[in-house]
């Protein structure tokens, strides 16, 4: 009989956590970039990428939610230098598909429905595709061309993972907020070289 009973009590907070959880949409813009050791970029800069995807609440108690999320985002890095007197631009751009979830912390209601949050998202992402694009002039000659990464020749991993560290804020049933991503996965497959992500994530998402 307690048995039955511990089983309907977690039934029945199970059942009251899926009817206040809520699915979200998020769209906003990832800058990203590239860590690298050692170090060969002579003057290296960040990208802008897209994200974009689906949030999940589940709350645990007023002040903390359990949010999973669904990314697609864009992640990489370009860089300049010099060959034989003239300047070349090159930049990698990665696909991403990841998965998040985020320990998001409601510090401060203000208003009738606002509030400011602080959230961590451990993530987990897998690179489907990716480019190259090389730029530049050499010998008075122009050119723009743009590549498939090769994951195996080019020494990829497909692999990434890192953690997330932000702050939001809310209106409603919208939301606005940014992220820093902290990549701890080395994504290059060569022994010699260390490549780690990096990005600053700003968005904007709607909760249904």
């Amino acid at each position: 009989m307690k048995l039955i009973k511990l089983s309907l009590i977690a039934l029945f907070l199970l059942s009251a956590t899926f009817a206040y959880s809520q699915i979200g949409v998020r769209a906003g813009v990832n800058i990203a970039t590239q860590e690298n050791d050692p170090d060969f970029t002579e003057d290296q800069s960040s990208i802008i990428g897209l994200n974009f995807g689906l949030t999940y609440e589940l709350p645990i108690s007023p002040l903390l939610t359990i949010q999973p999320e669904l990314h697609f985002i864009q992640k990489g890095s370009k860089e300049e230098f010099e060959e034989l007197m003239e300047s070349i631009e090159s930049e990698i751009k990665l696909n991403y598909l990841e998965l998040g979830v985020m320990a998001r912390f409601d510090i401060l209601e203000f208003g009738d429905d606002a509030g400011l949050y602080l959230g961590v998202t451990p993530h987990l992402g897998y690179a489907l595709s990716g480019t190259y694009k090389f730029s530049g002039e050499i010998g008075g000659i122009s050119f723009d061309e743009e590549e498939d990464v090769d994951f195996d020749d080019d020494n990829i991993n497909r692999i990434d993972f890192g953690v997330g560290f932000g702050a939001g804020v809310h209106f409603g049933n919208i939301f606005i907020d940014a992220r820093y991503n902290l990549g701890l996965a080395d994504i290059s497959d060569n022994d010699d070289l260390t490549i780690n992500n990096r990005g600053i994530l700003v968005g904007v998402g709607y909760r249904f």
